[in-house]
């Protein structure tokens, strides 16, 4: 019996934790400014409950699928926090190509940011423009490659930002 009250007690114990420490999300939306022709791909992040950490992603096949052969390049990346949401701590963004190149500066395949340091603010929106790390300059990657959204540093649990691709031709 005790044996059997002690199986119960750890099976509620790990599924009251698994709902109190839940991982972060990312969704995505897909805009298309038909006057244009330039689109614009928002990641909506929730922070996790216990870290404020998100999981890497990537474009969505389908979205990517919009992208690809239409003569798009990333043009720009905005960070912003979510009005009415929980306030994000300062923190990096990357935007990592299939091989791990950050389409933002940094060197060492989305470890340390660069363009991409501190996008993320607490109270403002900041915008930058892609950087080659290895030249040295801003440049406007193809859309042709699968793009992978990675936050690093944000802590603050269940924090609320969106970060916005701009693609133009």
């Amino acid at each position: 019996m005790k044996k059997l009250l002690s199986v119960i007690i750890i099976i509620l114990v790990l599924g009251f934790a698994e709902q109190v420490f839940s991982a972060g999300t990312v969704t995505q939306a897909f805009y298309h400014d038909v006057n244009s022709g330039n689109i614009n791909i928002e990641f909506t992040c929730k922070g996790a409950t216990d870290d404020g950490t998100v999981p890497d992603t990537p474009i969505s096949d389908a979205n990517m699928a919009k992208l690809r052969g239409a003569g798009l390049y990333l043009y720009a990346v905005s960070a912003k926090p979510i009005a009415g949401g929980v306030t994000p701590d300062a923190a990096d963004v990357f935007i990592l190509s299939a091989a791990t190149q950050d389409y933002l500066g940094s060197t060492d395949a989305g470890v340390t940011a660069s363009k991409g340091a501190n996008l993320i603010h607490a109270t403002y929106e900041y915008t930058t423009l892609p950087y080659n790390g290895f030249m040295s300059s801003y440049w406007y990657p193809p859309a042709d490659d699968t793009m992978t959204l990675r936050v690093k540093n944000q802590a603050s649990a269940s924090a609320d930002w969106a970060i916005k691709l701009y693609f133009r031709k």
